[in-house]
């Protein structure tokens, strides 16, 4: 519908804009009055809403034909496509829109406390995964966003409880400090991990003492992983994490200069003997990328071998000064 949408009124505004060129030919040519294109665009919006101010007005026969045609396609716009088919369904998507208090039957799933931003990303990578979750949120006008997007979501009250049996774990990610501590207490007796996602460090002890398993704040999160790289990079110190018995992974920004800047996926897995598992350029993730994809300075690179292998990766992706 949104793709529908969008062609749709493209086209229309295409239609306007030679409409509005016709116009300013009619003028000049059949009534001798000379009127730029934005005069002929202010004619044609006025003339299309069946507004028709008046104030200027084509003459001529061929004009006023020409005015017919545009008054005929302002209505058929709007009462033939407009409204059937965007305002109307759109109306009656709000209003069947029911946010339900429970979903029956749902097991070995993860709830996720509150609608937002960040834990719509959450949302997100838990659908990706194919894991079963539940989205829990006070506020209706953000549980029928939460629905929108396709989240199996239920709006808070005193049956929340019954949402958490069988769960495996709770994400609290309200944004309010205090919602997240009542969260917490009143799942306190309840066998369960619970994980925050807060912004405030300040009450990181409090989410704890509350029961939270773990608190997770994005920004340091991000802060640490960053200067990890950057250390990395400064001081040639690589941390590898273990997959398995001699075999590690890691990431590697390709610094400008270096020597992976201009090679194959291919040459840097022949030289270092490493495989690239990922690439991430401009903010997006490429799994299992081309073998004769051109590397550049910025791009990350997830990479698994052994430790010289990852050693040799580190080498030829390194800054150099």
């Amino acid at each position: 519908m949104k793709r529908r949408t969008f062609l749709a009124i493209t086209y229309f505004l295409i239609i306007l804009i030679i409409y509005s060129e016709i116009f300013v030919i009619l003028k000049l040519y059949f009534e001798d009055e000379y009127y730029s294109i934005f005069d002929g665009f202010y004619w044609v919006i006025t003339t299309v809403t069946t507004v028709g101010y008046g104030d200027i007005v084509l003459h001529s026969v061929p004009g006023r034909i020409f005015t017919i045609l545009v008054m005929l396609t302002g209505i058929f716009f709007l009462f033939g496509f407009l409204f059937p088919y965007v305002l109307i369904p759109w109306a009656e998507m709000k209003l069947r829109l029911y946010v339900p208090r429970k979903v029956e039957g749902l097991k070995n799933h993860i709830v996720v406390c509150g609608y937002n931003p960040l834990s719509r990303g959450i949302c997100k990578e838990l659908e990706r995964s194919g894991v079963k979750f539940l989205v829990v949120e006070y506020n209706e006008e953000d549980a029928k966003k939460s629905l929108e997007e396709g989240f199996p979501t239920v709006l808070m009250d005193s049956t929340f409880l019954e949402n958490i049996e069988g769960a495996l774990s709770v994400i609290v990610a309200w944004k309010s400090p205090e919602r997240i501590l009542d969260t917490l207490v009143s799942l306190k007796n309840i066998d369960v991990d619970k994980y925050v996602v807060a912004d405030d460090p300040f009450y990181a002890k409090y989410f704890l003492y509350a029961g939270a398993k773990k608190v997770l704040m994005p920004k340091s999160i991000a802060g640490i992983h960053l200067a990890r790289i950057i250390l990395e990079s400064v001081e040639g110190v690589l941390d590898l994490k273990e997959v398995a018995g001699g075999i590690y992974y890691s990431e590697f920004i390709v610094g400008k200069g270096s020597k992976a800047e201009g090679k194959q996926i291919s040459e840097i897995e022949k030289i270092s003997g490493a495989r690239i598992l990922a690439v991430c350029s401009d903010g997006k993730l490429h799994p299992n990328p081309p073998k004769d994809l051109v590397i550049e300075d910025g791009m990350i690179l997830l990479a698994a071998g052994s430790r010289n292998e990852l050693s040799s990766v580190f080498s030829m992706t390194r800054w150099t000064k």
